[in-house]
């Protein structure tokens, strides 16, 4: 009994440790789901110089979780892989988005049962008439249905701090937060303009 409880507790904490490190945790969306971060469920790694690509990084056990999404002025480029499932008995659709706006490259590879699904290039640097939503942050828009799971692979290139984290938003939350956003900032750009007018008017 003592020996069998010893091998349950020894596989346990074996199974517990390969997940940590081979990345194989999902970030579930549940009926509850609104937003959160991808924190303590996105890998990452610093690229080597070893040619790596999307798909060495979808099956690789090199990769660390990730203990903070800003890792501050790095130099990289980064390689991270967040896994998401939809627990939910409907379809759900997603706002994913970097937090650090200004992020020159972030390449985005989305899997589908292993097998590429979508590609997205995002960034400072790349167009932006190509995006699906004009936004501030490197973002996309993904549908899951019920019980399905996509992998996130990305290449983060930035000049000084990295964020390798993403946002993960119902769509319509981040729709009404970006318009009450815009809103708030054309009145205050409003009212500045209408202070300097009036200073001009009085003097």
């Amino acid at each position: 009994m003592v020996i069998f409880s010893k091998l349950t507790f020894s596989l346990s904490f074996f199974l517990l440790f390969s997940f940590q490190l081979f990345g194989n945790d999902f970030l579930e969306i549940g009926e509850t789901f609104k937003k959160r971060s991808s924190l303590g469920y996105i890998y990452y790694k610093k690229e080597d110089g070893k040619a790596e690509t999307h798909k060495t990084i979808l099956n690789s056990k090199d990769l660390t979780l990730v203990t903070r999404d800003q890792i501050g002025v790095k130099q990289g480029p980064f390689w991270t892989k967040l896994q998401l499932k939809n627990k939910r008995k409907k379809r759900v659709e997603l706002a994913i988005y970097n937090p650090l706006a200004g992020t020159n490259k972030i390449d985005t590879f989305i899997y589908k049962k292993e097998k590429l699904h979508k590609k997205y290039l995002l960034g400072d640097l790349r167009e932006q008439n190509l995006r699906e939503v004009l936004s501030r942050f490197s973002m996309f828009t993904i549908t899951l249905e019920p019980e399905e799971e996509i992998t996130i692979i990305s290449k983060v290139e930035n000049y000084y701090l990295h964020n390798i984290g993403w946002n993960i938003v119902e769509k319509d939350l981040f729709l009404e937060e970006e318009i009450r956003k815009n809103l708030y900032f054309g009145i205050f750009i409003g009212l500045i303009a209408l202070f300097f007018f009036y200073n001009i008017l009085a003097f």
